[in-house]
């Protein structure tokens, strides 16, 4: 496969990006509001750093390219990433390419979405799940 990148730009802000790697809907966040929330591509070789040693809270959503619950989810994770990004660090991980980290924590289904909180898993969740119900699970993790 190709790869592809891509640039869209509203108003002085531009954003260019992969189009594996980000979904339509945090394009249409970023044109409705013009911010773009940060969502990390993470690996087994970045995991612990990005994940294990970050500190805080960071929510990991593993997930792989062929699953369509997880392009459902995508859009609601990025919606979250930007409202709580002051309080929590957002990463994914595709399955498929990373399956030491896949393993080691137990991911059976996809997607998948672990909060870590100072490197331990707290909370976790599998298959499509609504905003709220997701909300509901890390708030009370995140202070």
């Amino acid at each position: 496969m190709a790869n592809l990148a891509a640039s869209v730009s509203m108003e002085n802000k531009e954003l260019t990006f992969r189009p594996s790697t980000i979904s339509i809907a945090a394009v249409y966040i970023f044109f409705r509001t013009g911010e773009m929330a940060e969502i990390i591509d993470i690996d087994d070789a970045s995991f612990e750093r990005e994940v294990l040693q970050a500190g805080g809270a960071v929510l990991v959503d593993f997930g792989a390219e062929w699953c369509h619950p997880c392009k459902q989810l995508d859009p609601i994770v990025d919606e979250i990433a930007l409202e709580l990004e002051d309080k929590l660090k957002v990463t994914k991980l595709d399955i498929d390419e990373n399956v030491d980290s896949t393993m080691k924590w137990g991911v059976m289904g996809v997607p998948t979405l672990i909060l870590f909180k100072d490197g331990e898993p707290v909370e976790r969740l599998t298959g499509y799940v609504p905003k709220n119900r997701i909300l509901d699970k890390l708030s009370p993790h995140l202070g």
